[in-house]
């Protein structure tokens, strides 16, 4: 049986088929950029959402790689530029210009989209501030804080502008020393505080509104000799910390406001008493904080401020009779901190060991015992003085000099030689001051030194004994007469 010869149709493209082919290839193209756009606004919304909870858990780093991801996809994104620059005015130096940049995209962005811009200007008062902050000129420092004033000022509408205009009088009574600026601060955060009782008010303001508005409020109040306005700047200076856990400048600043509020504490002893166990887990809670970081710039900014607020709460306790409670708090301060790197704390110890050798009553067994340990410290005080090139230093080291010799005469006959020496070198800086030329005349005498050098200091100490000094020079010259 023969086989039939197939014959070959052509493929013909008829009008219809080829529609449908173009139809096909259009919606395949139109189906690959719908999954790209989907792929890309998926990749935009997960780094927005994992930016911003990075920010709001404090963690800068994590938030600006995520958001600078973001608004690759999304570049007109107003709240990811918004604390992309506010990421950047925050880490300050160089990347001031960076912020700027992103609050110009800020206002562009926001424009186009008709939204509103005001983080844009709260933001760049900020970076005019910062600018002048570094200024030394006082031109410079005006013309800087003036363009921040008329940025806050155009935002009236929220609690930031308001603020921002505190700052701006609180960074001129710091850099040009003017105390009605910082009368004028005074009265902004007062209306901030009234106009935050309104509740349409507080809803409006920011965490980093707040943040701004609780330290400025604390530094306007730490200036203050009130102890209720110093409480007061502390409760501030917390709640920053309650707000942003990790800000250095709340802590260092809360520091320094206890050491202040502790300076006039002008309380009794059962006050004291009740406040010395909050005050002991606040010591502590810094001490942990700052001695267990790894950054050596963050020990550096808080060993001062916790060693100040710890000298300054010892001299409290001290005051009113707690003398182991001021003692132990000392030798914490010497365990914890290089200590001897600060000539204040040291000071301070060593007035503090010295009127503890000086009490009434003491055992000769336990006045010996006082006596070294106040000597323990002008060894490493001295090494910290160092040369007396300046009036501070000077008189620093002749109150030193004459302590020591105080301590020295309590030694007996062991110890005149060394404080008539410490007396001579006091001399050498201030050779008319009364106190080192009576306490020489009294060594002198003790220690049956001839007649004439005793006269020699007597009648230096005679010649400066004016007012309330005469009638202790009157004792003095008592015991010199006494054979």
């Amino acid at each position: 049986m023969a086989i039939e010869k197939v014959e070959k149709k052509k493929v013909e493209l008829t009008k219809e088929a080829l529609f449908q082919l173009i139809g096909a290839g259009v919606m395949v193209l139109l189906s690959l950029i719908l999954g790209w756009f989907a792929i890309s606004n998926w990749r935009a919304k997960s780094a927005l959402v994992a930016g911003f909870q990075a920010y709001e858990g404090n963690n800068s780093g994590n938030a600006k790689r995520e958001l600078q991801d973001a608004v690759r996809l999304k570049p007109d994104h107003v709240g990811a530029l918004e604390v992309l620059a506010k990421l950047a005015c925050d880490a300050g130096g160089p990347e001031l210009s960076t912020a700027e940049d992103y609050y110009r995209r800020v206002r562009s962005a926001a424009q186009n989209q008709n939204v509103d811009s005001t983080a844009a200007k709260i933001g760049m008062g900020v970076i005019y501030l910062k600018h002048a902050d570094k200024a030394t000129a006082s031109k410079e420092i005006l013309d800087l804080v003036g363009k921040a004033q008329a940025e806050f000022r155009t935002a009236p509408e929220v609690p930031e502008g308001e603020i921002g205009l505190g700052h701006c009088e609180l960074l001129l009574a710091s850099k040009l020393g003017d105390p009605k600026r910082l009368a004028a601060a005074a009265e902004i955060f007062k209306r901030v505080r009234t106009s935050l009782g309104n509740r349409d008010m507080a809803a409006k303001i920011s965490r980093d509104g707040l943040l701004d508005y609780y330290s400025g409020l604390g530094r306007v109040l730490a200036a203050s000799e009130k102890p209720e306005e110093l409480k007061e700047a502390c409760d501030s200076f917390q709640s920053c910390l309650q707000l942003a856990r990790r800000w250095e400048v709340a802590r260092a600043d809360l520091m320094l406001a206890e050491a202040r509020r502790w300076s006039v504490w002008k309380g009794s002893a059962a006050e004291i008493a009740a406040l010395e166990p909050e005050m002991s887990l606040l010591r502590k809670t810094q001490l942990i904080y700052w001695k267990d970081s790894r950054e050596s710039a963050l020990v550096a900014a808080h060993k001062i401020p916790w060693m100040a607020f710890s000298v300054a709460f010892a001299q409290a306790l001290a005051r009113v009779g707690n003398i182991a409670g001021a003692g132990a708090i000392f030798g914490e301060i010497r365990t914890n901190t290089n200590y001897n790197e600060v000539p204040d704390p040291l000071l301070i110890e060593s007035k503090f060991r010295c009127d503890l050798a000086l009490r009434e009553g003491l055992k000769p067994s336990e006045q010996d015992t006082a006596v070294r340990d106040a000597l323990s410290v002008f060894d490493p005080l001295f090494k910290r003085l160092g040369t007396a090139t300046d009036d501070v230093t000077k008189d620093r080291m002749a109150r030193s000099l004459n302590n020591q010799a105080v301590m020295r005469s309590l030694q007996g006959s062991s110890g005149y030689a060394k404080a008539k020496e410490h007396l001579t070198d006091a001399l050498k800086l201030f050779p008319d001051e009364y106190v080192y030329n009576r306490n020489l005349a009294l060594v002198l005498k003790r220690s049956k030194a001839p007649p004439a050098g005793i006269q020699a200091a007597l009648d230096k100490a005679k010649a400066a004994a004016t007012g309330k000094l005469a009638e202790d020079f009157d004792k003095v010259q008592k015991v010199i007469e006494e054979k």
